[in-house]
């Protein structure tokens, strides 16, 4: 598809993005065709940015489609997965209900199928005493009100200066636990504390690193989401009606050539392409980016790689041989608030499980939410006491069997190695702009021509982490290919 020639490779900077440009000394021996119809176009990955993209190239009459998959189903980090008689999510099952993105996604995904969860939060000391409910919700209230001052904040002058959002968020929680709640300001403080955790589970990741930029739109996703039911696979249905033809399964790809186009896969396969949309996540990114590009990425774009986090969040169920009813009422879900000194346990791997909850599909089966990747590291201590620990809070034994366990694995499947991305530093808008950018073929008559895109939820600053972002991610590149044979047929 392209000469062997020698080439040079320049780094530009275009509305604050580093493209970068692969200067052809001579021509090449064929060009993409002049329409849509003579593009071959490979899209690496078959999630929702994957997906997004695909839809809407088919959408305006791209026929040469193809998605290569790792894995041996669709959907990326959604993940519906059969556990005994119902399914349940090992991905992510929050999504934002704000007017804005349901506007968005309602476009692109099967919205109606969304059951949202009606669970109401409890707040549960580990003597087993309930937070009065009015307590709880000005706590929630005041937890809404931080993030506008953490808004505020880190439009000033002096946000830069603020690098551990964590750390931040606690003071101002002590500050205004102080001012607002008086003899009940300990209680709040533990309580906001509660909340926090259940957020590092929810991304996988310890707050400390987390900017406070992004730690701002974590919160903002975090209090501003509905936990949904578990058949999110179902949203994926209007995106996958008429791609399943495209989708080539249990595909890795082990080397991409943006210069000449070749992709190869570890089954040996090989492709040649004129366009590459990849969506590889951004784990998998950090791992293996030193030999999965030929040539070699920009330096701009190796740092952003690295400068960029990501969580391991881990989702678990637990199934019993009989009725939970009695331990745990329907609709609710259990969040365990421990003294700041208490050491209930010879150890405090028990502080790691930040919710608990019994499904409403279900009477036998529960999910428990862990930060900092515990359970994986502790399975069997976490296990054996769980009777414990629900008695500390529930005041009442388990007196049940464990039948089986369904836990999820993304910090060690090979094809992800990790979750959520998260931003780490003031310069991550810098980085998250540098990884979303393009490798270009400049041509001698300045044809410009792009060869390898780049989306997912990292690459895309309204909507980082989310399904959201990663739906826009993919759009944006379709797009991006619609307007090229645009402007080249005109």
């Amino acid at each position: 598809m392209f000469y062997n020639f020698p080439h040079l490779m320049k780094h530009l900077r275009s509305s604050n993005l580093r493209v970068t440009y692969w200067t052809a000394k001579a021509y090449r021996t064929s060009l993409p065709g002049s329409n849509s119809n003579e593009a071959n176009i490979f899209i690496i990955g078959a999630g929702l940015a994957g997906l997004t993209a695909a839809k809407y190239l088919r959408k305006n009459n791209f026929k040469n489609i193809r998605i290569l998959e790792a894995s041996n189903r669709y959907g990326g980090r959604i993940r519906t997965t059969k556990f005994g008689e119902i399914s349940v999510e090992l991905g992510n099952n929050r999504i934002s209900i704000t007017r804005e993105t349901l506007s968005f996604l309602d476009e692109i995904l099967n919205i109606d199928s969304l059951k949202r969860l009606d669970i109401e939060p409890i707040f549960i000391k580990s003597d087993g005493e309930f937070i009065p409910f009015d307590l709880k919700q000005n706590v929630i209230k005041t937890f809404n009100y931080i993030l506008n001052e953490i808004e505020e904040k880190f439009n000033s002058v002096n946000s830069k200066k603020i690098k551990n959002g964590k750390q931040y968020l606690e003071n101002k929680i002590k500050e205004k636990s102080k001012i607002l709640y008086g003899n009940d300001s300990q209680i709040a403080s533990l309580v906001y504390q509660a909340l926090m955790s259940d957020l590092q589970s929810f991304y996988g990741c310890d707050m400390s690193y987390v900017h406070i930029e992004n730690l701002r739109n974590l919160l903002n996703i975090y209090t501003n989401s509905s936990l949904l039911g578990h058949e999110m696979i179902a949203t994926l249905q209007p995106l996958i009606k008429d791609l399943q033809d495209i989708i080539h399964y249990n595909k890795p790809v082990v080397k991409i050539n943006s210069y000449t186009g070749e992709i190869n896969c570890i089954d040996g396969t090989k492709y040649i392409a004129d366009h590459i949309i990849s969506t590889i996540p951004l784990g998998h990114l950090k791992a293996y980016q030193s030999f999965l590009f030929e040539p070699e990425l920009s330096d701009m774009k190796l740092k952003s790689i690295n400068k960029l986090g990501i969580g391991t969040p881990e989702n678990v169920f637990i199934k019993y041989n009989g009725n939970l009813d009695d331990l745990l009422p329907d609709k609710h879900i259990i969040y365990p608030v421990w003294n700041s000194n208490e050491n209930l346990y010879s150890n405090d791997i028990y502080k790691n499980i930040t919710a608990i909850y019994r499904l409403p599909e279900s009477r036998n089966i529960l999910q428990i939410h862990c930060k900092d990747n515990e359970f994986h590291r502790n399975e069997e201590i976490i296990l054996h006491n769980l009777d414990k620990f629900l008695k500390c809070f529930t005041r009442k034994s388990l007196q049940l069997n464990l039948i089986e366990i369904l836990k999820s694995d993304w910090s060690t499947d090979p094809k992800f190695l990790g979750g959520i991305p998260y931003l780490m530093d003031a310069n991550s808008k810098r980085y998250v702009n540098a990884l979303a950018s393009p490798i270009y073929w400049r041509m001698p008559d300045n044809e410009i021509i792009p060869v390898l895109m780049f989306a997912g939820d990292a690459t895309v600053l309204n909507g980082f982490g989310t399904l959201e972002g990663a739906a826009k991610s993919g759009l944006r590149e379709g797009k991006r290919l619609v307007e090229y044979y645009l402007q080249k047929h005109n």
